[in-house]
């Protein structure tokens, strides 16, 4: 019997994950394993219709937006800390339109990863794609990058958020 290298005793194994992934009626992206938590990043968009600050991650307070999408329905997004947003420079109110990358877990309210102001042109990314928060135990901000961190203002673009009119 001939013997197997190890690359392609590799693809065979890949293979086979991926045939039993989609027998149990999973997707290809399922095969790579679980992105953080296992939760699936979806890219949502609509109106803020009320926000709230509720006991949140770690303990801390952190800002919750309910959003109503274009066919009607409202969910809840775990934004951040004030504390992290003023940092940052975000602003939001209840009229404004947004784009926001969120885990999509079990129960709303959804983690955001990366959040787009429409109404207001500011942008700020605030999670990783492992889902851990940019900030510390205690709310400050540990992103990268300027005096607003990891947020980005007026039309630049970052990734799949593109600035729609």
């Amino acid at each position: 019997m001939a013997e197997i290298g190890p690359i392609a005793g590799r693809l065979a194994g890949a293979a086979l994950l991926l045939a039993a992934v989609l027998a149990c009626g999973g997707t290809p992206a399922d095969a790579a394993g679980p992105r953080g938590r296992g939760e699936a990043l979806r890219e949502i968009s609509g109106e803020i219709v009320r926000l709230e600050t509720v006991r949140g991650e770690g303990g801390l307070d952190a800002r919750v937006a309910w959003v109503r999408l274009a066919d009607g329905r409202e969910v809840s997004l775990l934004v951040a800390p004030p504390a992290v947003l003023e940092r940052l420079g975000m602003v939001f109110a209840p009229g404004d339109r947004i784009r926001a990358r969120v885990f999509v877990e079990r129960d709303p309210p959804w983690p955001v990863h990366k959040i787009r102001n429409v109404s207001r042109g500011q942008m700020a990314r605030l999670r990783t794609l492992t889902h851990i928060p940019l900030w510390d135990g205690s709310g400050h901000w540990v992103g990268w990058g300027g005096p607003h961190g990891g947020g980005h203002h007026g039309g630049q673009r970052e990734g799949g958020m593109r600035h729609r009119r």
